[in-house]
């Protein structure tokens, strides 16, 4: 009778590890498969920056001049709060190298402010979130180059609230462009696993 005890006892303790394995690696593997669907949606930025380079062209073929930047006009563009350093860039076409002086005037948020903002809130926590390019406020362009520039520097932290806002850039030798930006939230699953 003991052994018959014995060996239902260690049949089912075998079955109990087999099930166990089993479980852990259906949760492994159902981990692994979540968080790669949501983070495929991240990598899909690289698509987005080959398309911005598309669209910059498309710029300057319908806006024509040496100078047109992200956020100009009706090319609103997005920042995601993260925390890091976002960069906003500018396309130039020239025939020969040359150094543009530029400059950030004030920015300013755009009506209606979120819930529990105010305008003079905003508009101090735009000011401190731009950081102009070192060195300040040169840019040297050359021919043939297809590369977006950099001509700033943004950084808001995670819990910024969603706003939009503008800033205006004046380029040497060019009128004074109104760059309009949209500060969108990250999702906080997307934020989390990704």
């Amino acid at each position: 009778m003991r052994s018959k005890n014995k060996k239902a006892a260690f049949e089912m303790s075998i079955t109990t590890i087999v099930i166990l394995v089993i479980a852990l690696s259906m949760l492994i593997f159902g981990l692994i498969f979540v968080r790669n669907m949501m983070c495929s949606g991240m990598n899909i930025m690289t698509d987005v920056t080959k398309g911005t380079q598309k669209e910059i062209d498309s710029l300057f073929s319908t806006k024509g001049g040496e100078v047109v930047c992200l956020g100009e006009g009706e090319d609103v563009q997005d920042i995601y709060p993260t925390g890091d350093l976002q960069k906003i860039y500018c396309g130039f076409n020239v025939d020969q190298s040359k150094t543009f002086s530029m400059s950030l005037g004030t920015p300013s948020f755009i009506p209606p402010a979120p819930v529990g903002f105010d305008q003079r809130q905003l508009s101090t926590a735009v000011s401190s979130a731009l950081i102009s390019l070192s060195p300040p406020g040169q840019v040297t362009a050359y021919p043939g180059s297809d590369a977006l520039i950099p001509v700033a520097y943004v950084r808001f932290p995670k819990d910024s609230p969603t706003f939009s806002f503008q800033v205006p850039l004046t380029i040497t030798g060019q009128q004074t462009k109104i760059l309009v930006f949209n500060v969108k939230r990250i999702g906080a699953v997307q934020g989390a696993i990704c």
